[in-house]
């Protein structure tokens, strides 16, 4: 398991790095296109929740250990 979870991230680093379209990320390592497009949707739902949590309202008694982490 611990071989997809490294596939999984190493693709997840190649689409960040925005280098390569995901036919070349596909064919780098060894997967489908639609492969790629899951990881793809993964990461951006991951980078909508993050900038949803970003707009969220302060709270008064919120500090900001707890507003970052």
């Amino acid at each position: 398991m611990s071989r997809m979870k490294d596939l999984y991230m190493d693709i997840m680093e190649e689409l960040e790095l925005a280098e390569l379209n995901f036919h070349e990320i596909a064919a780098k390592f060894g997967v489908t296109h639609e492969d790629v497009c899951i990881v793809w949707d993964e990461l951006s739902l991951q980078h909508e929740e993050l900038l949803s949590d970003r707009h969220r309202p302060i709270e008064a008694d919120a500090s900001w250990y707890d507003l970052e982490y």
